[in-house]
């Protein structure tokens, strides 16, 4: 009996190491990939401004960067369950890594635009399949903790990439920035490689458009798309607009201090969100988020007139942005089985991003029309409002089903 118990132990222990190791490896490669990701979302507007194009081309470029992920996302979220998560992990590790040597030698926009096209399928392939492989490793009881946890690094990138890449960029050009984009890129791919996921689940072999009808069918996720779909409008405009905006606005020398704040903000909230939302429940926390996030689009419609409200509108749209999706991810973990996990994370993956793209096109049209701060109050206001109306109607819904 000693024997056996001490067997069962070792291999214990032997799994935990494991699944931490598996964890740092997927945390150091998933901040690299976001450093990259980040810093290209708010640095190549200001690159097509550069190139000659328009404040509209600005925008589209990012569009058309979350519009080919969606599509290529319907490949890459269903072959992360049916194949395991370490081939699309090593493969969208690959396309963020590479792509800024093709920014190098974009000399035009259209060539530019090519490369976005190819950078998104590290998009597609990455996003997803890691945060399917973090709740792969994750108790179940502690789904939405170590979501969060993962989320953060998204915060650390938003903090540490766009500001870095503007330094590189204001001292020594964009080429050092494309170049060393790539250099840490291939560190990525190293952890990456090194990955050893845990064996999935092995189901019937599907095709993609029929896992994707049979997670549709739960009506609680239709009901989480909604509100991704509200926070991402968010951030499209304020990942493609907000340097443009403060840098008219105010007379600061590094406009993406705007993310630093916010990504401080992310930080924060990630460290709390997740705990809460295991504790009170995942709709008691995703409003809320949701409706401070529309909060600091409408500070933004002020800024000219106090530019100290810049750090007040950063902290409210970090804190909402972060949580809102972080809390998210996790109930769609708790909604759908395992099996299913990646090809239902893709699809609130490609709702995110056709969001964001849709968001940030209309949001362009709508600002060069009556301007961009007023554009960022009135989106503000929408969300604000929105985010009320879902918050009041989960707590009926809860009075409701305590009475029956």
């Amino acid at each position: 009996m000693i024997l056996e118990k001490n067997t069962e132990e070792l291999k214990e222990e032997k799994k935990r190491r494991k699944t931490f190791i598996n964890l740092g490896l997927l945390f150091g490669a998933a901040f690299i990939v976001f450093i990259n990701f980040s810093s290209s979302l708010t640095v190549l507007p200001l690159y097509v401004l550069e190139l000659g194009g328009t404040e509209f081309v600005s925008g589209l470029q990012n569009t058309i960067f979350f519009l080919a992920a969606i599509f290529l996302r319907f490949y890459f979220g269903p072959l992360a369950d049916s194949n395991g998560r370490k081939l699309p992990l090593i493969i969208g590790a690959f396309a963020f890594a590479t792509a800024p040597l093709l920014f190098l030698v974009s000399n035009s926009l259209w060539m530019l635009l090519l490369s976005r096209v190819y950078q998104a399928v590290g998009l597609a392939a990455f996003f997803s399949s890691s945060t399917s492989l973090v709740a792969d490793l994750a108790p179940e009881n502690k789904k939405g903790t170590y979501i969060s946890s993962f989320r953060i690094l998204m915060s650390l990138a938003l903090l540490t990439g766009p500001t870095g890449s503007m330094i590189l960029v204001n001292q020594y050009g964009y080429s050092i920035w494309f170049i060393s984009s790539f250099s840490i890129g291939l560190l990525g791919i190293i952890l990456t490689a090194l990955l050893t996921p845990p064996t999935l689940v092995k189901i019937d072999k599907i095709g993609s458009w029929q896992r994707y009808k049979l997670v549709l069918m739960n009506s609680k996720l239709r009901l989480i798309l909604q509100g991704v779909t509200l926070v991402a409008i968010c951030i499209g405009a304020l990942l493609t607009y907000a340097i443009i905006h403060v840098s008219r606005s105010t007379e600061l020398a590094n406009p993406a201090v705007y993310f630093t704040y916010y990504a401080l903000a992310g930080i924060t909230a990630n460290i709390f969100v997740g705990r809460l939302s295991d504790r009170l429940g995942r709709q008691a926390v995703l409003w809320p988020a949701i409706i401070l996030s529309g909060l600091g689009l409408i500070l933004l419609f002020f800024l000219p007139n106090r530019s100290e409200i810049l750090m007040f509108s950063s902290l409210l749209s970090g804190i909402g942005t972060a949580g809102s999706i972080s809390v998210g991810y996790a109930w769609v973990v708790d909604t759908i089985e395992e099996k299913m996990r990646a090809t239902a994370l893709a699809l609130l993956e490609s709702v995110i991003d056709s969001s964001i793209a849709l968001g940030s096109f209309f949001f362009g049209l709508l600002g060069t029309w009556i301007g961009l701060g007023s554009t960022f109050g009135l989106t503000g206001l929408l969300v604000t409002a929105a985010g009320v109306l879902f918050f009041l109607g989960s707590i009926i819904s809860k009075n409701k089903s305590s009475m029956t």
